[in-house]
């Protein structure tokens, strides 16, 4: 498992979804690389404050509300940031 996202209809629900996949990565002694870990809370599509989460070994993934990131090699964040894909692939396709 190199890249993943949880989705959860609230808090509860992701903190359970994040336990699980600690445990999981444990039995298959993976890490977390929780450097390269964020969340991003939507609240009916709108960007909303979080805390973050807290994993279960006490460690915590922060929260980034209006940064991008790349998943799978697209910039995104509430959702695909087109103007930033199509400027990167402009630059690929130049050079």
């Amino acid at each position: 498992m190199d890249d993943l996202k949880l989705y959860g209809k609230s808090e509860t629900e992701i903190h359970s979804l994040t336990n699980t996949t600690q445990i999981f990565s444990t039995d298959v002694s993976i890490e977390f690389g929780l450097n390269k870990c964020a969340t991003v809370a939507l609240r009916k599509g709108k960007i909303t404050e979080s805390e973050g989460i807290e994993m279960p070994n006490g460690q915590a993934i922060n929260y980034h509300q209006f940064e991008a990131y790349k998943y799978l090699g697209i910039v995104q964040l509430d959702k695909i940031k087109h103007g930033q894909v199509k400027n990167v692939v402009s630059k690929e396709y130049i050079q």
